[in-house]
């Protein structure tokens, strides 16, 4: 919140897919924000999950973060050496 953003703890009961697209719908939400646990496409086939079913009904953008072990982590760029040259 201090980084002005609000955030909002909702307890409900259901099922998960419905009731976070329901949710999203009534409270006009602007981004969902959901993990991921990367099981892989073969777990996903078989067992659905409640990211891939709200991904592919959400009327809303999505952000879905990878799980720890699936994360990569960019290394900060080392400046190059730069010579300008400038025209005389």
């Amino acid at each position: 919140r201090d980084k002005g953003l609000d955030a909002e703890l909702l307890f409900v009961g259901g099922t998960a897919t419905e009731e976070i697209l329901a949710l999203a719908d009534k409270h006009q939400i602007d981004l969902v924000v959901m993990g991921s646990h990367g099981h892989g496409a073969l777990y996903g086939l078989l067992v659905g999950t409640v990211t891939e079913g709200v991904l592919h009904q959400a009327a809303c953008p999505m952000l879905i973060v990878p799980s720890v072990q699936k994360a990569a982590v960019a290394k900060p760029m080392e400046r190059p050496e730069v010579s300008a040259v400038t025209p005389d």
